[in-house]
């Protein structure tokens, strides 16, 4: 059993490091399904897991220039208090509506990005008059990615990538950047 552990993890991690999305995902749902872990608890286990992912990845992509520095600090601030929010609903809903709502939120995301063409011209607008209106996006966004990854335990990038970086072209996601 430790060693299919993991393997999951392993294979988890680097998945979820290559797509920026952590990993979690795919822990949660394997833990209730196969080890018969509380929602609760495998949660945890995958915010856990997301987070150690995180860490790890975030060198590599630093050094190779794909970090916006400022729109990621400004993603975290505003995730901070949903995270908060997050772990309150976690712990009032029950086991079945725990994992009915993962069943449907992943799902629902497969169905998305199957379906949805990106923007063909999806460029970042770098204006200073729509600044204000980003920025206020950028929050809102951090806030609610914040919550709903708490909640599940499967980290944010799974949601911030598709939604934010490319369908609502707040930020690029082929243009390299200058290493800090």
């Amino acid at each position: 059993m430790s060693i299919l552990l993991f393997l999951l993890g392993f294979i988890a991690s680097v998945y979820g490091i290559i797509i920026g999305a952590g990993g979690g995902f795919i822990i949660v749902p394997f833990l209730i399904l196969f080890f018969d872990t509380p929602s609760h608890i495998a949660a945890g286990t995958g915010l856990a897991i997301v987070f150690l992912n995180s860490i790890s990845g975030i060198y590599v992509y630093l050094k190779q220039g794909r970090v916006l520095i400022r729109q990621g600090v400004l993603f975290g601030v505003a995730a901070i208090p949903g995270t908060f929010v997050g772990l309150f609903f976690v712990q009032q809903i029950s086991e079945h509506w725990f994992q009915y709502g993962l069943a449907v939120l992943l799902v629902g995301l497969g169905i998305y990005i199957t379906c949805k063409k990106p923007p063909e011209a999806a460029e970042v607008c770098h204006t200073s008059s729509n600044e204000q209106p980003r920025l206020f996006l950028l929050l809102v966004i951090g806030l609610m990615i914040g919550t709903i990854s708490s909640f599940f335990g499967i980290g944010g990038g799974w949601l911030l990538v598709p939604f934010s970086f490319i369908y609502f072209a707040l930020m690029p996601t082929e243009q390299r950047l200058p290493p800090f």
